[in-house]
């Protein structure tokens, strides 16, 4: 389903949206970048709420496991944002943690979705 193929399209972009906040100090005098990544928030929540659209129109296939494992992920991630404080040192390892963990299991999303 074509609609189904610019949701995940719009995921992916959404995701690297989510992830350019890392490398913030190298571009530190862009102020465009800069704006860019000042709405990661409001990213991962589209993130979260497009993703799930795209898992119930994906309907019953093989890569419905691993993207149903990366949404939790996803969802703790942002339930932990809320919950916890966000400028603490501990945090922020946990959250890149998780975030890591989360791009991990999206890219064998993608693979395992290509393969089967």
């Amino acid at each position: 389903m074509l609609l189904n193929k610019i949701i995940a399209l719009i995921c992916c972009i959404l995701l690297i949206l989510c992830i350019l906040p890392l490398w913030k100090n190298k571009f530190a005098g862009n102020k465009v970048l800069l704006k860019i990544t000042s709405f990661h928030q409001i990213y991962a929540f589209l993130l979260l709420v497009l993703a799930l659209i795209h898992g119930i129109l994906a309907g019953n296939n093989p890569a419905m496991f691993s993207g149903k494992i990366a949404w939790m992920i996803l969802l703790l991630i942002i339930l932990f944002a809320y919950i916890i404080k966000q400028n603490k040192p501990k945090w922020k390892k946990i959250h890149m943690a998780l975030s890591i963990i989360f791009a991990g299991l999206v890219i064998l999303h993608i693979i395992h979705a290509i393969i089967v």
